[in-house]
Formats: C-alpha cells, sequence, structure tokens
C-alpha cells in the first residue's frame, strides 16, 4: 500500500534553518512534499494558491508578528495543524493563544523531537 504525500510549509526567516528543517522532515522515512516562504506575506501568498498539510512557523518574522500571522492563517484554513518553532519559551501571554497551535518547539530542534510533533499534528487530521 501507498502512502500519500503529506505537503509541509515551512516558514522560516532564515533560508538556512528552513533547508535544514526540510532535510531532517526528508530523513523521517515518511514522505512530505515540502515547501518553503521566508516571509508572512510571502506565506499568506502561498495560501491563496496552495493550502499544505501542515504548516511549520518561526514565530520571530522580520516582517510581522508570528501571533499575528497564525491568526491570518485560521483565517484561511481554521483546521490547519500549525507548529511553532521558536528560541524562546512560551511566555505568560503566548499561554492563551497555544490553543491555536498543535506544537510549540524551541530550539535547538532535535531529530526525534521535530518528527514527533510533526506525525502528531498530522495525525490529528486523520480523525
Amino acid at each position: 500500500m501507498t502512502q500519500k504525500s503529506r505537503s509541509v510549509l515551512i516558514i522560516n526567516r532564515e533560508p538556512e534553518l528552513a533547508a535544514l528543517y526540510a532535510e531532517m522532515l526528508s530523513m523521517s522515512g515518511e514522505k512530505y512534499m515540502l515547501d518553503m516562504e521566508y516571509t508572512g506575506r510571502d506565506c499568506l501568498l502561498f495560501l491563496k494558491k496552495h493550502i499544505p498539510n501542515l504548516i511549520l512557523l518561526d514565530i520571530e518574522l522580520d516582517d510581522m508578528g508570528g501571533w499575528e500571522l497564525i491568526e491570518k492563517i485560521k483565517l484561511i484554513v481554521p483546521d490547519i495543524p500549525l507548529i511553532v518553532v521558536t528560541a524562546r519559551p512560551p511566555g505568560i501571554e503566548d499561554m492563551t493563544r497555544l490553543t491555536m497551535v498543535s506544537d510549540y518547539i524551541t530550539r535547538p530542534v532535535t531529530l526525534d523531537c521535530l518528527h514527533i510533533a510533526v506525525k502528531d499534528a498530522l495525525e490529528v487530521l486523520l480523525f
């Protein structure tokens, strides 16, 4: 039985990190179609043409706040799983916002942590 590829949109202001996450996902043994964008604006433009199965988002973007982008994404695709990647742990102000995301990963991101977060977020889609 062949498994259908799942699409993952990686949004990170640092192209090198986006490429690293893409490489890490390709090492999982799962089949992912991977796309990368580097700004919130480009993410929103991408979503007008393509809806991925999951978004892996660095919350610290240059052109808009990550939480603002998440709110805009949820207006376009309310049920899309989002995994936040950031260098800082969630603060008190983030606690209510965490309900909008599937997972919150702090850097440095390990291979196992990324694979488990993506797999868990995509499994929710099956139910």
